[in-house]
């Protein structure tokens, strides 16, 4: 058997009651979650440069002018 109950106050302001069928705005929790998620991202990626496992050698910088581009000035290559 379920049970389904609804107590409480949902605004001070108003002094409204809750409803069953009543939602909350959950948007700064879902902000803990992502941070959550995101920074157990970085610990991984950092784990692994640390063991070694990821080879960092820097970035070649692509110029856009010179990529692709038949008609890119000579002095820019």
């Amino acid at each position: 058997m379920l049970d389904e109950k609804a107590d409480g106050i949902a605004g001070r302001r108003w002094d409204s009651p809750v409803t069953l069928d009543m939602r909350f705005d959950v948007a700064s929790v879902t902000k803990l979650f992502t941070s959550v998620a995101a920074l157990q991202q970085v610990a991984a990626v950092l784990q692994q440069v640390e063991a070694g496992a990821l080879d960092l050698e820097p970035a070649r910088r692509i110029d856009p002018l010179v990529v692709g581009n038949e008609h890119a000035p000579d002095a820019v290559a």
